[in-house]
């Protein structure tokens, strides 16, 4: 029996296979929200939805977070940092450091990073 596949087929194969290896399983998007004291990255009620970012996930610093300077409470890992504010956060730690694949923003803020930053090809 002979099975002709289209190339149209193909194609969408493809593209499925692209966006399931694009993101890791599990990964999550999170927001910061900065509402909670202390303003500790550590602090799962800072971040909707509620928890603590980790390697393969996503994170968006958007304009709407009550407070933008944000406490690195230990060495983190994520895959996207995106800073999508015009108003400038502040992420401040003595001694931690912050592994991330991708780092954007969005907006001509000016940022501050008071910590070590190391770009990963990828975060896993």
């Amino acid at each position: 029996m002979t099975h002709i596949v289209s190339r149209q087929s193909v194609v969408f194969i493809l593209l499925a296979l692209t966006q399931a290896m694009a993101a890791p399983a599990g990964a999550t998007d999170y927001s910061w929200r900065g509402l909670f004291v202390p303003l500790n990255w550590g602090n799962s009620n800072n971040w909707l939805p509620a928890g603590v970012p980790a390697s393969g996930d996503t994170i968006t610093f958007p304009c709407t977070a009550s407070r933008k300077t944000i406490n690195l409470d230990g060495d983190q890992t994520v895959d996207t940092v995106t800073f999508n504010s015009p108003t400038a956060y502040t992420l401040n730690s003595s001694a931690d450091e912050l592994t991330v694949g991708n780092l954007l923003a969005s907006w001509d803020a000016e940022h501050t990073l008071n910590f070590a930053v190391r770009l990963a090809a990828n975060s896993d």
